[in-house]
């Protein structure tokens, strides 16, 4: 059994083990900069970043039941692991696992496959996974559903379907390798709508008979917005802007298709105001993103203030009609929130819900290959002496 009595010394270990003991002994969710904090804490020596990001990588994807991650880039020792030291664990690599039988999700040989038109993206990528019981990226969703004449979902759809069921909900989704999923190995066979949240509430991807969206608080004219986002976080190819409110177990929600206005900035400067009135966000700003000329000026974050609200089931409602006083309103509280005077002593009026930036999750994978390739040729020259 591992001991916690005395820290761990690193010294002279592989990434993945330094990792591993490490986490072995906090028993807490770590990231990059805490295994840093924690060396440095101690008067040992740090680990690269190569030598944490590839072990935390080898750790979650070749181990079973030793490391989990709890948000991104956040990891810790998992839950059910048996308190043995990492050359005694089991490896992953064993046959896949056949599709789950369960009427209602699946479908015997020879009948209509599944159905996902009119579903939310988390909905209609979880009833393809469990239909095909096999791992399936981005493209293999959109090949599929091409295949039995489905309208495409959006990339945006597909990939934030990925993240709420990765990160939202417990044993439903599970990642076999950067960029690829398949439901998970412990999933019970039951629908969506069934499964438990990871903080143990019962979440449910339908509303219930006669329940409408949700509305806007008296006062609130700006329904929703985000600030200082980072350009270089989006994938301009996916036509998806992801966000969520602040939380661990916060939702991810598209906010492609906003409509109202946004600033560019060149930080600190502010470098352009836009406006969107066509449900069209995510289009005006790739136009900027992709004009290499860029004649309004150079920028790397933007701000956006959104008329469209989240509804109950994380799609955008229709704005609805202001008056010239809240017109006025909310100009005002665009430009608070937006440049953030010194001497307002309050942010702006009418405020709705802030949602801060979630990367598209091609970057993140494709930041991890980086380090996963650099690692495999590290270790490939010291093999060879």
């Amino acid at each position: 059994m591992a001991r916690r009595l005395v820290p761990p010394d690193v010294e002279g270990l592989t990434g993945k083990e330094a990792v591993f003991r490490i986490l072995a002994y906090t028993r807490k969710p770590m990231r990059f900069k805490d295994i840093v904090q924690w060396l440095s804490d101690r008067g040992q020596e740090p680990l690269t970043v190569g030598q944490v990001a590839g072990g935390f990588y080898l750790l979650l994807n070749n181990y079973e039941k030793v490391v989990e991650r709890t948000r991104l880039g956040t990891y810790r020792i998992h839950r059910a692991w048996n308190g043995r030291p990492l050359d005694e664990q089991d490896q992953k690599g064993g046959p896949p696992l056949p599709p789950r039988t369960d009427e209602r999700l699946t479908t015997a040989a020879g009948t209509t496959p599944t159905d996902v038109a009119g579903l939310t993206g988390k909905e209609a990528v979880f009833r393809i996974l469990a239909h095909t019981g096999r791992p399936m990226r981005s493209n293999d969703i959109d090949q599929w559903l091409s295949a039995h004449g489905q309208e495409p979902l959006t990339a945006g759809q597909v990939a934030g379907g990925f993240y709420v069921l990765l990160n939202n909900y417990d044993k439903v989704v599970e990642r076999t390798r950067p960029g690829t999923y398949r439901v998970h190995s412990a999933w019970n066979g039951r629908p969506l709508d069934e499964q438990t949240k990871r903080d143990g509430r019962v979440a449910s991807s339908h509303k219930p008979h006669g329940v409408v969206k949700r509305r806007r608080s008296v006062g609130v004219i700006i329904p929703c917005y985000g600030t200082y986002w980072d350009r270089s976080l989006v994938q301009w190819r996916n036509g998806a802007l992801l966000g969520k409110q602040k939380g661990d177990e916060a939702d991810v929600v598209d906010f492609a298709g906003q409509t109202g206005v946004y600033v560019l900035y060149q930080w600190p400067r502010v470098n352009y105001v836009g406006r969107t009135t066509e449900n069209n966000l995510y289009q005006r700003l790739s136009e900027h993103a992709n004009d290499k000329e860029e004649p309004r000026g150079p920028w790397d974050k933007f701000s956006w203030f959104g008329l469209r609200p989240v509804g109950d089931d994380g799609d955008l409602n229709d704005p609805e009609m202001a008056s010239v006083r809240h017109n006025v309103t909310m100009m005002e509280a665009l430009l608070i929130s937006s440049l953030e005077p010194p001497f307002n002593n309050k942010g702006g009026d009418g405020m709705g819900e802030k949602y801060f930036q979630v990367p598209s999750p091609e970057i993140e994978e494709r930041e991890e290959l980086k380090i996963a390739k650099a690692m495999e040729k590290l270790f490939q020259k010291l093999r060879q002496g």
